[in-house]
C-alpha cells in the first residue's frame, strides 16, 4: 500500500453538501495600547464545502483577519464561527491545533521554505505523524501532483518563485486537508507564475473538492474564483458578494 492509498485521496476526498463554515455576527478587535481597534465587524457568512472563493479588499479591509479566524489561528471577539459544526470560539486550544494540523492547509505570500532542505524534505516535514518512508513517498507523490516530480531533490534556491510556491502548496496538502487557506498566494510572483499557481488551485478544487479560500487584492486572481466576496473597513460589501 502506498502512502497516498493509506491516507485516502491526497486532498481528503469529495466534500458533502453541508456548509463547512457558518459565521454569524463575527467581530474581531485588537488592543493597540489603551485603544481597541476593530478589524472586522458584523461578519455573517456561509461557505459551502468544496467552494472556491476570493476575499477581496485593500490593505486594512479585514481580509487577512478573516483568514486568521477561518484558519483557527485566532478567535473572534464576538459572534459565532462554526467549522464542520464545531464552534471555534469555544473549543480547546488542543482541538484548534488538531484542526490546523489535520484539516486546514495554509499557503502564504512568503513561501516559508526551509532553505537547507530539499523540496521533498520541505513537503515531508509537514507530516503529522513524523517523517519516515511513508511520509517521504507521499511528499514525492504530492510534488508530482503539482508538476514538480523532477525537482524533489532541489534546494529552494534552485527553484523559481512559482516553483517554490508550488512546493508550498504541496506542503499544505501533506495531511489531506479539507480546506486550503491562501493569503496573497501570488503576491510575490510574475504574471505567468501567478497564472500557473491559480491553475493549480483551481484544478485541486475542481477535481478533488477541497475548499479553497484566497485573500487577494489582485482582481485577476479574484476573477478566477467562482465566488467573490469584497470587504471594506472590516465589513462585507452588501452589494458585492457574488
Amino acid at each position: 500500500m502506498t502512502a497516498t492509498e493509506d491516507l485516502g485521496h491526497p486532498l481528503g476526498g469529495k466534500p458533502g453538501p453541508e456548509p463547512i463554515y457558518s459565521l454569524s455576527g463575527v467581530d474581531k478587535e485588537y488592543s493597540r495600547g489603551s485603544v481597541a481597534v476593530t478589524a472586522i465587524t458584523g461578519i455573517s457568512l456561509e461557505i459551502g464545502a468544496g467552494e472556491m472563493i476570493s476575499l477581496e479588499g485593500p490593505s486594512g479591509s479585514g481580509k487577512s483577519t478573516l483568514l486568521l479566524l477561518l484558519g483557527a489561528l485566532d478567535r473572534p471577539s464576538r459572534g459565532s464561527i462554526l467549522y464542520n459544526g464545531m464552534e471555534l470560539a469555544s473549543v480547546s486550544e488542543g482541538e484548534l491545533t488538531r484542526i490546523r494540523r489535520n484539516e486546514i492547509g495554509f499557503v502564504f505570500q512568503q513561501f516559508n521554505l526551509i532553505p537547507t532542505l530539499s523540496a521533498a524534505e520541505n513537503v515531508e516535514i509537514a507530516a503529522q505523524a513524523g517523517r519516515g518512508a511513508q511520509a517521504s513517498s507521499r511528499a514525492r507523490d504530492l510534488l508530482e501532483m503539482v508538476g514538480l516530480g523532477n525537482r524533489g531533490d532541489h534546494l529552494p534556491s534552485r527553484l523559481s518563485g512559482g516553483e517554490q510556491q508550488r512546493v508550498a502548496i504541496a506542503r499544505a496538502l501533506m495531511n489531506g486537508p479539507k480546506v486550503i487557506i491562501a493569503d496573497e498566494p501570488t503576491g510575490n510572483l510574475d504574471s505567468a507564475s501567478a497564472a500557473t499557481v491559480m491553475d493549480l488551485l483551481s484544478k485541486l478544487n475542481a477535481e478533488s473538492g477541497v475548499t479553497v479560500i484566497i485573500a487577494t487584492h489582485d482582481r485577476d486572481v479574484a476573477s478566477r474564483c467562482p465566488r467573490r466576496i469584497r470587504l471594506r473597513d472590516g465589513r462585507i460589501q452588501p452589494d458585492a458578494e457574488e
